[in-house]
């Protein structure tokens, strides 16, 4: 996939932009209480940015089969923060975030992806993407019922944990990059490196 190449092959220009994004707008979330419509269009691009590290560092042949599915399900499962809007207050989990914000979502997925084989890339990539939301989720805002409906209590970590992964994601990315680049001499952005 020659798009996804491309990007990786500028993984020591992007990886510290998709960085600095993420970090970025949750310094605007945290500076002032936005409404709900703000909160969300500063809150989606950092989920974007967060799982953008995450495909910079994994292999190419991962990116490039599931890459897509993995940015549209980090953001898509906030669908389910709608009976929020609508005035439903008990939709949550333990005063935080809908119980569909829970790895229940991720085993639904795979199991339904396991079922039906012609399913299992994009099930498989959106389920990978709603963990690389959750990466995001369990150390800002409220936190996250991650073993919803098993265990229905919410799990926060620090933000420091948040910032550390997305630190050595950046690392693992630009470490890649250069690997790649020392494996592939002269392979230009677009090229295949399979």
């Amino acid at each position: 996939m020659a798009s996804a190449t491309a990007v990786r092959h500028h993984a020591v220009v992007s990886a510290p932009i998709l960085l600095l994004v993420a970090l970025g707008l949750d310094a605007v979330l945290a500076a002032h209480p936005w409404s709900f419509l703000i909160t969300g269009l500063l809150d989606e691009p950092a989920h974007l940015a967060t799982a953008g590290l995450i495909l910079l560092a994994l292999p190419l042949h991962v990116v490039s089969r599931y890459g897509g599915w993995m940015l549209i399900g980090s953001v898509a499962i906030d669908i389910d923060h709608l009976p929020l809007y609508l005035g439903d207050r008990g939709f949550l989990v333990d005063g935080g975030r809908p119980p569909t914000h829970s790895l229940a979502v991720v085993v639904l997925l795979l199991l339904v992806a396991l079922a039906i084989p012609a399913w299992r890339r994009p099930l498989n990539g959106l389920g990978c993407g709603v963990l690389a939301h959750f990466v995001r989720d369990v150390a800002t805002g409220p936190g996250l019922a991650v073993l919803w409906p098993a265990l229905p209590v919410t799990a926060k970590l620090p933000y420091s944990a948040y910032v550390g992964f997305l630190g050595l994601l950046t690392l693992g990315a630009i470490l890649r990059n250069r690997a790649e680049q020392q494996a592939h001499p002269g392979c230009a952005p677009g090229d295949s490196l399979d």
